[in-house]
């Protein structure tokens, strides 16, 4: 009997030893999407730069000069779906051709309850999948809002986290 419960206390340890192993590799994994996810949409605004010879933003928000920063919550500056919608081809303003820049797909946002989820199951949820009827804000992994510098001295642009 006394072997036995040696024997259930080496497994409980080596258990616990693997939770948090898996557990730091599956936080790692999502630093590194969110890094990836970073690269892809300065790259999406850098491609319809290329394609249109301009940014992807409204009229009144290009000031010659100066650096436009987009963010999903802070009030002081316009929202990151400016951006976004842009890539998406919702746009027939600014993205005349319908070019898709950005794939909603895997990227996630905050639903009406403040609960992160992917943007593609939120809309089909909420809408059946009709992007027209909704302003989708761009989160990582964690909630945190990715923030879009479009800098119009250098003609460069960078995302970060806030």
């Amino acid at each position: 009997m006394v072997e036995l419960l040696v024997v259930v206390a080496i497994i409980g340890v080596l258990l616990g030893l693997v939770s948090g192993a898996v557990q730091k590799t599956v936080n790692v994994a999502k630093e590194k999407r969110c890094e990836a996810e970073m690269r892809t949409l300065a790259a999406a605004i850098e491609t319809y730069r290329h394609d249109y010879n301009q940014w992807p933003m409204r009229s009144q928000e290009r000031a010659p000069g100066t650096v436009v920063y987009y963010d999903s919550y802070d009030s002081s500056s316009p929202p990151n779906y400016h951006v976004f919608d842009f890539l998406a081809g919702d746009n027939s303003d600014g993205n005349p051709k319908g070019k898709t820049y950005l794939d909603y797909n895997a990227l996630y946002m905050k639903d009406d309850k403040g609960k992160i989820v992917t943007v593609i199951r939120y809309l089909n949820e909420k809408y059946g999948g009709d992007w027209a009827k909704e302003k989708v804000r761009l989160v990582d992994h964690k909630g945190i809002p990715y923030r879009v510098a479009i800098d119009l001295i250098y003609n460069r642009v960078s995302v970060t986290r806030k």
